[in-house]
């Protein structure tokens, strides 16, 4: 089974998920990443995610009355209820 990596990029460009996702690719190049973003801004790394092999998931905001930094694990929760065929998902905080 394959493994999956979900985090957060809102309002991140290249720079700020650079260093994750190379030291991540360095070691595995087979698990998925899904990263949540506000697609409207998805100029500032379509190609990156495209040459990294990164799932773009457009950030919905279904709990506006609660922070991005906590609501997005209502986003995750809604994500992970509908994945199947995962070994280990790991939620990560992208720029940590």
């Amino acid at each position: 089974m394959k493994n999956v990596i979900i985090g957060t990029a809102l309002n991140y460009g290249v720079e700020h998920i650079k260093n994750f996702v190379l030291s991540f690719r360095k070691y595995n190049k087979d698990a998925d990443i899904f990263l949540f973003y506000d697609m409207e801004q998805i100029d500032r790394i379509k190609n990156f995610a495209l040459k990294y092999n990164i799932t773009l998931v457009p950030f919905t905001n279904v709990a506006p009355n609660i922070h991005v930094v906590a609501s997005r694990f209502v986003e995750y929760k809604k994500l992970v209820e509908s994945m199947n065929g995962y070994g280990h998902i790991l939620l990560a905080d992208i720029r940590d």
